[in-house]
């Protein structure tokens, strides 16, 4: 089972691992339960960070500008990763090729992305981007 939950996606895929270790015997039904309810006081958690938010802003149409979403990690911190503000050097690199008015196309040429997932990162990364 993986130990690096970072954010919603990784809590999901880890309760998904859970199950089928259970399913396979790995994992007893007592260890699965107790992971269940550490999971369940977590998405209380960002749902409460989500609330708190909204309120915050006096918006009730669900529309916040940004949200704890990363496990662990500060509202503030959340909000420079999802504005883009970044310490990861790919997204430093193609901020950088950006800047000096690269197209999309270029940047991908220059990176040399290997696999079909590395490519929608880049994109990703670039679109994000102001």
């Amino acid at each position: 089972m993986a130990s690096n939950v970072k954010n919603t996606a990784d809590l999901r895929r880890v309760l998904l691992e859970v199950i089928e270790e259970v399913r396979n015997g790995k994992t007893s039904y007592q260890d699965a339960s107790a992971i269940s309810g550490l999971a369940s006081s977590v998405l209380k958690s960002a749902k409460l960070d989500f609330d708190v938010s909204r309120k915050q802003t006096n918006n009730e149409d669900n529309e916040i500008q940004a949200v704890s979403l990363l496990i662990g990690v500060s509202p503030q911190e959340t909000t420079k990763q999802i504005e883009g503000e970044s310490d990861d050097p790919l997204y430093i690199k193609i901020k950088s090729l950006k800047e000096r008015k690269k197209t999309l196309g270029q940047i991908q040429d220059e990176l040399k992305p290997v696999t079909q997932d590395d490519r929608k990162r880049i994109t990703e990364i670039f679109t994000r981007i102001k």
